[in-house]
């Protein structure tokens, strides 16, 4: 790598990068799910390439991201609804891919304009004036109900950890206060 003048020879995944631009490389192949790992991540653009494939529901664990561009290439697929969770982003730019299906609602896809998607002509939804039939509908509704399912169950788990742990202390609580047949007065009376 060469940065400021300077050759650097990198042994391992830098995870400290704010941003990587990788736009207009002749890149092809598929999006590596490897940046997954690069956790402080806020930009990334891959624009102007070749790549193939679908867009890696990894990306959706770059929480940081705050601009996304992956514009003028050949992916295509459906949006992972994954790419919902991403709240920091500000900028997406899909366009001129080959996606298809329903655009995601809610979060941050809400507030992205008609630009960040025109030149996927089998994209539909909102923002586009384009509406979805039913059975793209319907694949939006599975993937609603599927994260709705997703969150009940991870507050199952909570309430559950959370029930466990409650009545844990007690039990712990009791035998600290109640040990050898006296009560333990931490209140001193005057």
């Amino acid at each position: 790598m060469t940065m400021k003048g300077y050759e650097l020879e990198l042994v391992h995944i830098q995870t400290i990068l704010v941003s990587l631009d990788f736009s207009c490389n002749n890149f092809i192949g598929e999006i590596p799910g490897l940046l997954e790992r690069l956790k402080s991540l806020k930009g990334l653009n891959i624009s102007h390439n070749m790549l193939r494939g679908v867009i890696p529901s990894s990306l959706g664990k770059l929480t940081n991201l705050e601009w996304l561009d992956l514009s003028v290439n050949k992916l295509s697929g459906n949006i992972h609804l994954q790419l919902t969770d991403l709240i920091w982003l500000e900028i997406l730019n899909l366009s001129e891919n080959q996606f298809v299906g329903p655009i995601p609602n809610g979060k941050q896809f809400n507030t992205f304009s008609n630009d960040s998607f025109k030149g996927n002509l089998e994209f539909c939804g909102f923002p586009l004036s384009k509406p979805c039939n039913e059975e793209n509908e319907g694949s939006t509704m599975e993937q609603e109900n599927e994260s709705d399912d997703a969150n009940r169950f991870t507050w199952k788990v909570m309430l559950l950890g959370y029930g466990c742990s409650f009545v844990f202390g007690i039990f712990i609580g009791y035998i600290n206060f109640f040990s050898n047949g006296r009560a333990i007065l931490f209140v001193k009376w005057s």
